[in-house]
């Protein structure tokens, strides 16, 4: 097939170029930011910082990645299927460094099927039980938010208490409802035909002559399968106390870390920040992320979104808001340069342990 007749190789190269214009646009928020709040205030901020508080920060940052690694595997275990914990900390290490790298954020699917195509773990089910574990991290997370919220916007004004904690409850339904609706068959089984009729229809574009089964109606097939199968390992950590006790603890302590982090960042550049302020910055990241997914890094936004967060809404000194989201963009970097070594680093572990060679 050549390039013209839309081959993977001219595929990849539509991404790569896509890919790299995102990163030029992150690049240039990234610059107007810097230029905007002053790029020698955010130099000397940088220089002054305490080392000793950076380094703390950097030490819980990677804990982050046992964290998930170890809610991953709890996961896996505690609803029954096989996985051995050196196997998932390796797809958690390697799923974090590709979402960081490239856009997307196609880890976690990559690092499942890895694990599946190994024979380390079924890949289907455990990326259902990734994505599930990450659904409840995500409304625990917009809980703590607008939690977070209420309490910032309370100590400004004692009598928005009420419409603060309607805010809360609204979110938390509403994230709740979309929890909801994937455990209920009837709704997640009419989401589950929609998807696979627009499948069909998308994949029928390219459908060549008429063949006994089409591409079209394989990977629709394909999507519902899939999509059951998904369906069943949420439902089974629903189900499963032990583990959806287990993986909402861990959810909280890597929420937790996060405020950690940002509060250390913050005392390291010499301004103090309340435990609810910590937090909200730390929390308000995650909407910026998923609106950066398509960016290298995400690369720009991020850092917009975290010094919008501190600056605007908290009142803290712009220079120490941007000064901050660089230092944090800075422990992930260093986040996914350890996941490398961490993926390479257990590779003999994990043989040792019975894994298949890659």
């Amino acid at each position: 097939m050549s390039p013209a007749d839309g081959s993977p190789r001219r595929s990849l190269s539509r991404q790569l170029v896509r890919a790299g214009i995102l990163l030029a646009a992150g690049l240039v928020l990234l610059w107007a930011l810097l230029r905007h709040t002053g790029v020698e205030q955010v130099k000397a901020e940088l220089v002054g910082a305490d080392r000793r508080l950076l380094a703390i920060a950097a030490a819980v940052h990677l804990s982050q990645s046992l964290t998930v690694g170890l809610r991953w595997w709890l996961a896996v275990r505690l609803c029954g299927y096989p996985g051995r914990l050196v196997s998932l900390l390796r797809g958690a290490a390697a799923s974090q460094v590709i979402n960081f790298v490239a856009p997307g954020h196609f880890g976690e699917p990559a690092a499942s099927a890895w694990l599946g195509r190994t024979g380390r773990a079924p890949g289907v089910e455990v990326f259902g039980l990734l994505v599930a574990t990450k659904a409840v991290a995500s409304l625990l997370n917009i809980t703590v938010l607008m939690a977070c919220l209420v309490l910032l916007v309370t100590e400004v004004d004692p009598e928005a208490l009420p419409q603060a904690g309607l805010i809360t409850a609204l979110a938390f339904a509403l994230a709740a409802a979309a929890f909801v609706a994937i455990l209920h068959p009837g709704i997640a089984g009419w989401g589950t035909r929609l998807l696979a009729r627009v499948t069909k229809i998308a994949v029928s574009t390219v459908d060549r002559g008429e063949p006994a089964e089409p591409r079209s109606v394989r990977a629709s097939r394909w999507v519902e399968a899939f999509c059951g199968r998904f369906r069943a390992s949420f439902v089974l950590l629903a189900r499963s106390p032990a583990a959806l006790g287990a993986t909402s603890a861990l959810s909280v302590v890597k929420i937790a870390s996060m405020m950690v982090v940002v509060w250390l960042l913050y005392s390291a550049l010499g301004a103090a920040v309340s435990p609810a302020a910590a937090t909200f910055v730390g929390t308000a990241d995650a909407p910026g992320n998923m609106a950066a997914v398509w960016v290298p890094g995400n690369l720009g936004v991020q850092e917009a979104v975290h010094s919008s967060a501190a600056a605007g809404a908290l009142g803290i000194e712009p220079a120490v808001a941007v000064s901050a989201s660089l230092l944090v963009k800075a422990l992930m970097v260093l986040h996914a340069l350890v996941g490398v070594v961490l993926f390479v680093a257990l590779a003999p572990l994990d043989v040792i342990l019975g894994g298949s060679h890659e």
